[in-house]
């Protein structure tokens, strides 16, 4: 959560200010080398991308969603056909 906190309130330019950002929320000091090899790891994509995933189910408004018996029900999207795709990138 410390991510998307430093995302959502801060400009987020370089994997540095991420770092920088980290030391300030904890009053911490982490070296910028093992910082970096954390967010490096292979793992750490398949974790934000479930991270953004929830996040955004969370947060999305169901504008489409309609009560039972409305005459229109039939063309309102079910949020199982919103999902967010996965993409697999490999760098």
């Amino acid at each position: 959560m410390t991510l998307m906190a430093l995302f959502a309130g801060t400009r987020v330019v370089s994997l540095a200010d991420l770092q920088r950002g980290f030391n300030a929320l904890f009053g911490y000091t982490m070296d910028y080398k093992p910082f970096y090899d954390q967010l490096a790891k292979h793992e750490f994509a398949g974790f934000m991308r479930e991270t953004a995933r929830r996040l955004l189910e969370t947060l999305v408004v169901r504008v489409f969603g309609m009560p039972q018996g409305v005459p229109s029900r039939s063309f309102a999207v079910s949020s199982s056909r919103m999902a967010v795709p996965s993409r697999s990138r490999r760098h």
